[in-house]
């Protein structure tokens, strides 16, 4: 019997249990496939066999009943979003579906709204804004989906071809930002739920609160772009092994709303680095995790030239790309600066490497489809993921535009597009002369970043 499966089993049913319980709505035996499906749990046979409410909270605790109760609801509204998205079509020249779009991604923007709101009482039994994962209006995909049905509305026939394919690509670009941004919101439920479970050990659950606190940091306003774990464990002790040996335990490429990107990989100690570590990636290599408010203010009080080489997300700053070539900064001291966080320990506690594969484990359960892939031990497939949130920019500097009716540029960022990918040597030539090879080069590195459309 696999201990940790089965308590994980029970985990479930708590979380189901408590959520039943608050009455909100009966799940449909679709959601209870594809739940099963997402959770890797027979949800049927877990109904079968679930004890009472008054069972699972004999002590009367009220804040483990509510937040149980919000992390299923969470659950069950990332598994609606991803269903109604699935219906969502993105490269139609017919006007006459455009309220499928427009109702479909509506209903998804609310349910990731509320999802928003849900999580802050899941992180803390306080009602603090600061628990809030989203709270810049900049980043809200509904200006996106109401766009769209302003299109509609003002399409007639001399346009409507043009305003179809734009109206596409609105509907691609919503449903990412959708896509990501709940990623971001179903990896903290995820995290909360096995922090407050009865079931695992003390060592598990505080690890597991201490890596949701640390992406709740780094994921403000931000969206999660792809996910890898990695449950082989490895053979070679620490010591011995280098970063080629399996060490990586999960990784998650990620993004704020500007469209940078970061290549996250939480890894096991190995030879010249002694202890648990993150190791935060940008596109172009710089290898340095993000620098909190406190951090970034004690650096540049001795040294304001340095201000120059970071870049602002909210309360988090990264080392800009460009920061060795900056002119007036000493390239030697700015190097100092990136390799002192380039192995970063993020942990408050020492935990033995049983704690941490058991936690990749049970994650793992939770995703079951992100523990398929072959090890990314050469950054592929970070890459790809870059190229295709580089391609989604720049369809969104294409949208702005098309809004402004700016024809030049339109063809320019999406010119940009068909360079580069030609430099991936994904195309023969780098011209993009219709939306048709546009859709199909966008389908092809979506495809190869392994995302859900």
């Amino acid at each position: 019997m696999n201990t940790l499966y089965e308590h994980y089993k029970k985990t479930i049913m708590d979380v189901l249990v408590c959520w039943e319980e608050s009455g909100i709505f009966n799940l449909n035996p679709k959601l209870y496939d594809s739940l099963s499906e997402r959770l890797h749990v027979d949800l049927y046979a877990l109904m079968k066999e679930k004890r009472s409410f008054h069972e699972i909270c004999h002590y009367g605790i009220d804040f483990f009943v509510t937040q149980n109760s919000r992390i299923f609801d969470l659950i069950i509204k990332y598994e609606l979003t991803k269903l109604n998205l699935a219906d969502v079509i993105d490269d139609s020249d017919c006007t006459e579906i455009v309220g499928l779009y427009y109702s479909g991604l509506e209903e998804s923007i609310s349910l990731l709204e509320t999802s928003n709101s849900d999580l802050m009482s899941i992180v803390s039994q306080e009602l603090d804004m600061d628990n809030v994962l989203f709270d810049n209006p900049d980043t809200n995909p509904l200006v996106l989906a109401k766009s769209i049905q302003l299109w509609a509305c003002i399409c007639t026939e001399d346009n409507e071809l043009q305003i179809c394919q734009f109206i596409g690509l609105m509907a691609r670009l919503c449903k990412y930002e959708i896509n990501s941004q709940f990623e971001a919101i179903y990896i903290i439920s995820i995290l909360s739920m096995i922090s407050s479970s009865k079931y695992y050990d003390d060592s598990v659950k505080k690890l597991a609160q201490e890596i949701r606190d640390y992406l709740f940091f780094i994921l403000k306003n931000g969206k999660i772009l792809g996910i890898n774990i990695n449950t082989l464990r490895p053979h070679i002790t620490g010591a011995l092994r280098t970063r080629e040996d399996n060490t990586t335990r999960f990784q998650i490429v990620y993004s704020f709303g500007n469209y940078d990107a970061y290549n996250l990989r939480f890894d096991l100690p190995h030879e010249g680095v002694g202890y648990t570590h993150v190791n935060n990636i940008s596109p172009g290599g710089i290898k340095s995790s993000l620098f909190s408010e406190e951090e970034f203010r004690k650096l540049i009080s001795n040294n304001p030239e340095l201000k120059e080489c970071f870049i602002k997300y909210g309360e988090r700053y990264a080392i800009r790309e460009n920061a060795r070539n900056v002119i007036g900064i000493d390239k030697d001291k700015i190097q100092q600066i990136i390799s002192s966080k380039e192995h970063q320990n993020i942990l408050g506690l020492t935990y033995s490497e049983d704690t941490i594969n058991s936690l990749t484990e049970i994650l793992a359960y939770c995703y079951p489809d992100k523990c398929s892939r072959k090890l990314d031990t050469n950054g592929e497939y970070a890459e790809n993921v870059f190229r295709y949130n580089f391609a989604m920019r720049n369809v969104y500097a294409a949208v702005i535009c098309f809004e402004a009716g700016d024809k030049k540029n339109i063809e320019r960022v999406i010119d940009s597009i068909g360079i580069m990918a030609n430099h991936w040597g994904l195309t023969n030539k780098p011209q993009i002369d219709s939306f048709r090879k546009l859709n199909e080069l966008l389908d092809t590195l979506m495809e190869r970043a392994e995302l859900n459309d």
